[in-house]
């Protein structure tokens, strides 16, 4: 399972030839990298659910410092 915060994104399924099993150390390797690609998933999920949105829907973002001056807006925070 491709898993963050113990949110699934994806699974992946390892096969190797009958007789080869996988050693210790690839196992740990693959559960190092379970998580990061799991984010990835998630990202370009995210990404593209952004990319689909019409923005007169969509939720607007301003991004304000501190001293109250603008630092970033997406195109729906621009309306």
């Amino acid at each position: 399972m491709l898993r963050i915060g113990g949110a699934r994104w994806g699974y992946i399924c390892l096969h190797r030839e009958a007789g080869a099993p996988f050693s210790r150390q690839e196992i740990a390797y693959v559960h190092l990298l379970a998580p990061h690609l799991a984010e990835g998933i998630r990202a370009g999920v995210l990404v593209s659910s952004t990319e689909l949105a019409d923005v007169a829907d969509a939720p607007g973002l301003v991004v304000v410092a501190p001293d109250g001056s603008l630092l970033s807006t997406t195109e729906a925070g621009e309306l």
